[in-house]
């Protein structure tokens, strides 16, 4: 299972850091060497989470769901892969974290 926690103190964290930082430099923002950066890819609808993209240290980790129903199977890869890294900053690139608030709700639905 996600940890809330994770998400949200990265979350944070990166608001924080810019929010800190006068304007101009918030344009050339250097990559954090220790980030985890995500980009997943859904349906139209947002429902169902059928790859979750990472790049940690110049590497691509992908976890790509091959049938309809292996959204928990990758879900549990990704979240495993989290638990090996669990002070790593998880970064999105998104105004609405609509790759964090997807992931959350999936690991939720995944539970019940």
């Amino acid at each position: 299972m996600l940890n809330p926690s994770h998400l949200l103190l990265t979350q944070n964290m990166i608001i924080s850091r810019l929010n800190s930082m006068s304007w101009k430099s918030k344009l050339s923002v250097p990559m954090i060497e220790d980030s985890i950066f995500i980009d997943i890819e859904t349906d139209l609808g947002g429902n169902e989470v059928w790859m979750i993209g990472l790049l940690y240290r110049g590497k691509v980790i992908q976890f790509t769901a091959l049938g309809v129903n292996e959204e928990k199977k990758i879900l549990s890869q990704f979240s495993i892969y989290l638990e090996a890294l669990p002070h790593k900053p998880l970064v999105c690139y998104s105004r609405t974290n609509f790759d964090f608030r997807v992931l959350w709700n999936a690991d939720r639905k995944s539970v019940v």
